[in-house]
C-alpha cells in the first residue's frame, strides 16, 4: 500500500529547522567579534554625556529587543547542534552534563562554555550555582573551574565588562549584532558577580579549607583582572580577621602577594586596611595582623604620599596603645617598625613627627629592650641635631643610658641596637659627647661576649674615621705587640729614660703601671676653666627629675670637670676627654683572638679593615660549626647569612690547608697549625 507522504511546514524563524542562522559563529573569542572602536569605547565605565539624553524606557526598550536576540541565537545554535553528526555529542554532553561524576561534568562543562559562551549562559549560570552548595566537596573543584573559565575565555584581557545601559547614545545605532553581543556582555557581568557572591558566602563557611580555597581564587581574580575590584580586594582585606590564624596568614600572605605583582595598588590596599582597623568589632589579632602587612609594604623614594598615609595610620594606634596601657606588646612593636620604615619617606615630602615625643622617652625606659630600641630609632629620625639641641641633648642622654642595660649582651636585637648608636655618634656635632660614648663602648667589651666586643670595637673604628681622636692614647701610637715604649705613647722621667739607655731593655706591659702613669702626653688642648663653647653650655641634668627632664640655668656658673666621671648622666659633661682610653689596654689581654688583634689595631692608630658581620662570625656556635666537617647545604631561597674568605671554607680542605699562616684568621688558627 501506499503510504500518504505528510506535508512539510514552512521554516520558522528561530525554530532550529534548516534555514536558520546563527549572528555569533561560535569561532575565536566572543569579544574579538566585537569592532576596534566599540572595544575602546568599553573602556569607559562610568556613565557617558550622551547617556543623560536616553531616557530609562528608551534603554529598556532597545535591552528588551538586545534579549530577545539573543534568546533567538541561542535557539538557533541548539537547533545547528541536533542536527547532522553533531546531535549524537551534542545529546551525549548534555547527558553528562546532568548525571555523569563530578570530573566529567566539570569536563563537559568547560567544553560547553568554551565552545560558544554567548550561546551557552545557562550552563555557566548552572556551574556557578554548584559553587554556592556549601560544604561540599564539589565546591572546591567547580570554584576552580570557573575561575578557570573566567580567566581564561569569558573576561577580556584589556579591559572591563561594561554595562548595557552605559553604551550611551550608541543603542540607537547599533546593528543586531552589537546588540547581542552588547546584552550578552551585561549577562557575563551580572554573572560574575553572582561567582563573586558564591566566593563571599565560600568564605564564611564552617570548613577551614573551603575559606581557605575562597581566599585563593579571590586572589588570582585580582591579581589576572580588574573587574569588580572594589568588591574582590574588601572580601581579601576581610580575612585578616578570620577566628582561625591559619586562615588569616594565608590572607596576610596573598595580600603581600598582590602588592608585589601590582605595586601600583599600594595606596588603595591600605585605604582598605585602614578601614578594617578602625571597625568598632575587630579584634586585636586581626589589628596585628592589619599592622604586620602594612610593615611588609616596600615604601620608595617617591611614594610620599603613601608613607604620609602610612605614619598617620601607625601614629592613630600608636596614641589608642597608649590609652590602653598596652606600651609593652606586640603591637606597639610593629607600630614603632613601620613608622621607622615609612618616617624617612614622609619626612622628604616636609612631614613632620611633632607629637608623642614625651611618650617614646617613656617606652625607651619602660618597655622591652627591642621595644626600646625601635623607639630609640624613631627619635633619631626624628631629632634635629644641628637645629634643636636641646632635643639632641634629651636624645643622647637616653642613649648613653640604655648602653648600661643587661639585655646589650644577651639580646637578639643587638645589630639594631649598635646600628642606632653608629648612626647618632657619627651626626653628632659635639666631639665631647662622643668621646664619651667611646669611653663607655669600650667599658662595655670588657664584659661583653667576643661577638659583640669585637662588633664594638669595629663601631668605635668607623666612627673615628668621622670625629678624629676619639681614642685618646698619648701623643705617639702605641706598638701593637705586648712591650711598651717611649714609641708606645709611655713618657718615661728622666730616671727612666736614663736607665733604658743603659739596660736597652723594654717593660712589659701592665696594666696597674699604666693606669698608674700620670705623666702621659695628651693630644688635646689643657682645659681652660671657662664656662664650655658648646650649644649645651647652659643645660645641666636635674638629679631630682626624670631621665628624661632637661633643666635651664642661666643665672649659675658652669663648673667643668677635672676627671672622669663614669657615673655621669649626661655624656658631654662626663669628662671622658680628661682620661685615656685604658680599656685597650686589657683588651690585650682578652682570651679571644679577634678581640685582642681589632685592640692593637686601634692603639697602633689604625682602621679596622674587616668585610664580614662581627656579629655573626664570631659566635660560639659559628666557632662549633667549624668542627663539623660535612658537604654544604644547598642553597635555598633565602639565603642566611655567609661568611667571607677563608671562614667559609672547611678548615680541612686543600684550599684552606695550602693558604698562609699569615692569611688565616686569627680565631682559626689553631686549625691551621
Amino acid at each position: 500500500m501506499n503510504e500518504k507522504k505528510t506535508p512539510k511546514r514552512a521554516p520558522v524563524p528561530g525554530s532550529g529547522v534548516k534555514g536558520t542562522k546563527v549572528l555569533i559563529k561560535p569561532d575565536g573569542r566572543w569579544y574579538e567579534n566585537i569592532p576596534e572602536s566599540d572595544a575602546d569605547g568599553n573602556l569607559q565605565i562610568s556613565v557617558s554625556e550622551d547617556e543623560k539624553h536616553m531616557t530609562r524606557e528608551e534603554i529598556a526598550t532597545i535591552q528588551s529587543r538586545a534579549e530577545k536576540l539573543l534568546d533567538k541565537d541561542t535557539q538557533s545554535y541548539k537547533s545547528e547542534n541536533m542536527r547532522g553528526t553533531q546531535r549524537a555529542d551534542f545529546l551525549w554532553m548534555e547527558k553528562i552534563m546532568r548525571t555523569g561524576t563530578l570530573p566529567d561534568k566539570m569536563a563537559a562543562f568547560t567544553v560547553k562554555i568554551q565552545d560558544s559562551p554567548v550561546h551557552n549562559l545557562s550552563c555557566l549560570q548552572q556551574l556557578i550555582g554548584m559553587v554556592k552548595i556549601q560544604g561540599k566537596q564539589q565546591c572546591l573543584m567547580t570554584a576552580d573551574t570557573t575561575r578557570d573559565l573566567f580567566l581564561e575565555d569569558l573576561l577580556p584581557k584589556n579591559r572591563k565588562l561594561v554595562a548595557f545601559e552605559h553604551r550611551g547614545t550608541r543603542l540607537r545605532t547599533a546593528s543586531s549584532k552589537q546588540l547581542l553581543l552588547w546584552i550578552f556582555e551585561d549577562r557575563l557581568k551580572a554573572q560574575y558577580r553572582s561567582f563573586i557572591e558564591a566566593l563571599r558566602r565560600m568564605a564564611s563557611d564552617t570548613i577551614d579549607k573551603l575559606r581557605g580555597k575562597a581566599i585563593s581564587v579571590i586572589h588570582q581574580l585580582l591579581t589576572t583582572h580588574p573587574e569588580q575590584e572594589n568588591i574582590l580586594l574588601p572580601l581579601l582585606v576581610n580575612k585578616l580577621g578570620d577566628p582561625v590564624k591559619k586562615v588569616g596568614s594565608r590572607a596576610l600572605f596573598h595580600l603581600n602577594k598582590l602588592l608585589d605583582q601590582h605595586p601600583p595598588m599600594k595606596v588603595i590596599v591600605v585605604q582598605e586596611v585602614e578601614r578594617l582597623l578602625f571597625r568598632s568589632n575587630i579584634g586585636k589579632r586581626p589589628q596585628y595582623y592589619g599592622i604586620c602587612f602594612l610593615n611588609g609594604i616596600r615604601v620608595l623614594g617617591d611614594e610620599s604620599v603613601l608613607a604620609i598615609k602610612l605614619v598617620k595610620v601607625y601614629l592613630a594606634f600608636f596614641k589608642a596603645c597608649i590609652k590602653t596601657g598596652e606600651i609593652d606588646s606586640k603591637m606597639m612593636s610593629g607600630l614603632l617598625s613601620g613608622v621607622n620604615k615609612a618616617f624617612p619617606v614622609a619626612k622628604m615630602d616636609g612631614y613632620e613627627f611633632t607629637e608623642s615625643l614625651d611618650t617614646l622617652y617613656k617606652i625607651v625606659q619602660l618597655s622591652q629592650f627591642n621595644i626600646g630600641v625601635q623607639a630609640l630609632a624613631l627619635l633619631f629620625q626624628v631629632t634635629d641635631v644641628r637645629k634643636h639641641p636641646q632635643q639632641a641633648d634629651r636624645y643622647y642622654r637616653v642613649l648613653y643610658k640604655k648602653l648600661l642595660s643587661p639585655e646589650v649582651a644577651t639580646t637578639s636585637h643587638s645589630m639594631q641596637f649598635l646600628n642606632v648608636v653608629f648612626k647618632s655618634m657619627k651626626m653628632d656635632n659635639v666631639h665631647n659627647r662622643v668621646i664619651g660614648f667611646s669611653k663607655r663602648l669600650l667599658q662595655l667589651c670588657n664584659y661583653m661576649p667576643p661577638n659583640l666586643a669585637c662588633a664594638i670595637l669595629f663601631l668605635i673604628s668607623e666612627v673615628s674615621k668621622t670625629h678624629k681622636d676619639i681614642i685618646l692614647l698619648g701623643s705617639v701610637p702605641l706598638e701593637t705587640n705586648n712591650t711598651i715604649s717611649e714609641s708606645d705613647g709611655y713618657t718615661p722621667t728622666v730616671e727612666t729614660s736614663k736607665k733604658k739607655k743603659k739596660s736597652k731593655k723594654t717593660v712589659q706591659i701592665d696594666v696597674d703601671s699604666l693606669l698608674k702613669s700620670t705623666n702621659m702626653k695628651f693630644d688635646f688642648p689643657e682645659v681652660v676653666e671657662e664656662s664650655p663653647t658648646t650649644p649645651q653650655s647652659d643645660l645641666i641634668s636635674n638629679e631630682n627629675a626624670n631621665d628624661d627632664a632637661v633643666v635651664e640655668i642661666k643665672d649659675e656658673k658652669y663648673k667643668p670637670l677635672k676627671e672622669y666621671d663614669p657615673s655621669a648622666r649626661n655624656p658631654t659633661y662626663s669628662g671622658a676627654e680628661l682620661t685615656l682610653s685604658y680599656e685597650l689596654s686589657c683588651l690585650l689581654h682578652h682570651f679571644h683572638p679577634s678581640v685582642a688583634l681589632f685592640s692593637q689595631t686601634l692603639l697602633s692608630r689604625q682602621f679596622i679593615q674587616y668585610d664580614g658581620n662581627p656579629l655573626k662570625d664570631f659566635t660560639v656556635g659559628r666557632f662549633l660549626e667549624r668542627f663539623v666537617y660535612r658537604n654544604a647545604k644547598q642553597k635555598r631561597v633565602h639565603q642566611e647569612y655567609q661568611p667571607q674568605g677563608l671562614r667559609n671554607v672547611p678548615v680541612n680542605s686543600t684550599p684552606y690547608l695550602q693558604s698562609e699562616e699569615t692569611k688565616i684568621p686569627v680565631e682559626e688558627r689553631f686549625f691551621y697549625k
